[in-house]
């Protein structure tokens, strides 16, 4: 069973989460309409993460929790599972609530 946990507050900081990430090829392999393939979609993830100047998260930014995460991963022999995280904010509103 696959498990997605993650903490924000609010409907939009779930969706405006500032997170670019891609699937994985294989996903398009079952269940998806032959049409659709991770090929079919690269030019499109590629033009949002230049047009959102999408960027590693650097690890002088990365958060408690983010760091929490990281060493629990590593914990349970699962760090190679781990990625650095992708953002995508092309703003300069520093605040959502402007």
């Amino acid at each position: 069973m696959a498990v997605a946990q993650g903490a924000a507050v609010g409907g939009g900081s779930h969706i405006y989460a500032n997170i670019s990430v891609e699937a994985h090829p294989d996903i398009f392999n079952n269940g998806w309409p032959e049409e659709i393939t991770y090929n079919e979609l690269k030019p499109y993830y590629d033009q949002v993460g230049r047009v959102m100047r999408s960027q590693v998260l650097p690890e002088t930014q990365a958060t408690a929790r983010y760091k929490l995460m990281r060493e629990g991963a590593a914990a349970i022999g699962q760090g190679s599972r781990f990625k650095p995280l992708i953002l995508a904010k092309n703003t300069l509103d520093l605040n959502y609530l402007a």
